[in-house]
């Protein structure tokens, strides 16, 4: 262990402790307002599909304040500021500075933070995800603190002072809370169930799965409506913790019709070993009847056996292949996703990888010429590794932050965004092939902070 990660690991855990401890329906409706420049416990990462932005949600963990916000991050001015240091950016930077709309002519200190919470929105406290839609026209949010989907309008393409985002009728620039048209909560008699934890965002529909009951609420957003929460499967286990959709190996000429050939959704849960697969029945929507649900047998990742807590998976880019994030033992597992011809999934296993303590997420990041490599966030062990998906071995392990959590790629650049939970700050990761950085931290944002408690 490093010298000084024993403290700093015993610290966040009293902090986290005393934090869980007050979040017994403690969710903060008064209190100090958050504010709109800062970094407060990310959890939740989202690069607008133009790659313009990064969205940024802010989690509020420590309750410090009221409620949690979601920030708009400048790409252009990062991409500025990587180049100005040739890459070799070394010290954390403010991130106010970040912020799309942050104006440095601003005479004063807290005129300058005004402007950078221009475009910054108010949420609930405890976001656990975020995600964009594929038509990049929404982003969504799992939040834990008033059990809802809240959702947000996203304009990237937004002229000179319009809103990159905005969750409220009145458009104007300013840091301002998500009205309640935006937050869903429930649908007539049927609610949405507490603990939102996990977040998949599709074309079609959006899911959120539950930890504590393994619900997974099903919202149809179909044609760009606002999202209507119409079905809660209480099919599969317990601690429901990450959602995957199935790429197919269709010929790419070929548009597929997914009435007839939906497509497959995967979850993992803290509390098994096990895949579970289901399907939503687009026949059954268009009828105008309640969307019908069908689940195919589960797999199982026997090489983990009997450890638990699964809690994060993604798909290669041709579906073949599924990689499985477990907590316990701490490991990713390779399994062959692809089908057999009665069109069921062959399910083996083709390797178990070790890593360091408390894996959380695992994200897919496309390179050049169709390769990718997979990427392990472990908050425990504060480290990425990197995993060759040909050699299927892990190939790099770095440091990261206090406590990191959330990533996400951004293939046009090369790079990947990572957030510190633990010290509340954003990275950028470094993936150009061949690079002299390849693997590394090229720009660190925000001042890092330790966790506190506030009861």
């Amino acid at each position: 262990m490093r010298p000084g990660k024993a403290r700093r690991s015993v610290r966040f855990a009293l902090a986290a402790s005393a934090a869980a401890a007050a979040l017994a329906g403690c969710f903060g409706s008064g209190g100090i307002d958050p504010p709109g420049h800062r970094f407060f416990y990310p959890t939740g990462l989202a690069l607008s599909p133009g790659g313009r932005y990064l969205l940024v949600a802010n989690s509020n963990f420590d309750l410090r304040y009221n409620s949690g916000t979601v920030d708009v991050i400048d790409l252009a001015v990062v991409d500025a500021e990587i180049e100005s240091c040739l890459g070799r950016c070394r010290g954390p930077r403010d991130e106010a500075q970040f912020f799309a709309g942050y104006d440095p002519a601003a005479p004063t200190l807290d005129e300058r933070n005004e402007s950078a919470g221009r475009h910054t929105v108010i949420i609930g406290s405890q976001v656990t995800d975020l995600a964009i839609a594929p038509d990049g026209r929404r982003a969504y949010a799992a939040v834990r603190g008033n059990a809802s989907l809240t959702w947000f309008d996203l304009d990237e393409d937004a002229a000179s002072g319009a809103r990159v985002l905005s969750c409220f009728g009145d458009p104007s620039p300013g840091l301002r809370r998500c009205d309640g048209g935006h937050e869903v909560i429930r649908n007539g008699d049927l609610w949405l169930p507490t603990e939102p934890y996990a977040l998949l965002v599709d074309r079609d529909w959006v899911f959120t799965g539950h930890v504590d009951s393994g619900d997974v609420a099903v919202f149809d957003v179909r044609e760009g409506g606002d999202p209507s929460l119409v079905r809660v499967l209480d099919v599969f286990p317990e601690g429901v913790n990450g959602f995957a959709r199935q790429p197919r190996l269709d010929d790419p000429g070929t548009p597929r019709d997914e009435s007839q050939d939906p497509a497959w959704y995967w979850l993992v849960s803290r509390y098994s070993t096990r895949l579970y697969p289901f399907l939503m029945s687009m026949e059954s929507r268009q009828a105008g009847e309640g969307p019908a649900v069908s689940t195919g047998p589960s797999i199982a990742v026997d090489s983990n056996d009997p450890g638990t807590d699964s809690r994060s998976l993604a798909f290669s880019p041709d579906g073949t292949r599924a990689f499985v994030a477990n907590r316990e033992p701490p490991s990713v597992v390779v399994l062959d996703t692809t089908l057999r011809e009665d069109g069921s999934v062959d399910g083996s296993t083709l390797a178990t990888l070790d890593l360091g303590g408390g894996p959380s997420r695992l994200v897919m990041l496309p390179l050049a010429d169709g390769e990718y490599v997979v990427l392990v966030v472990c908050f425990d062990a504060e480290e990425v590794f990197v995993i060759d998906p040909d050699l299927l071995a892990v190939v790099d392990v770095f440091r990261t932050g206090m406590g990191p959590h959330a990533i996400v790629p951004d293939p046009a650049r090369g790079r990947a965004y990572l957030g510190n939970f633990g010290e509340s700050t954003v990275w950028v990761l470094d993936f150009t092939p061949g690079g002299a950085d390849f693997a590394r931290t090229v720009l660190e944002i925000g001042t890092p902070e330790p966790p506190t408690s506030h009861e």
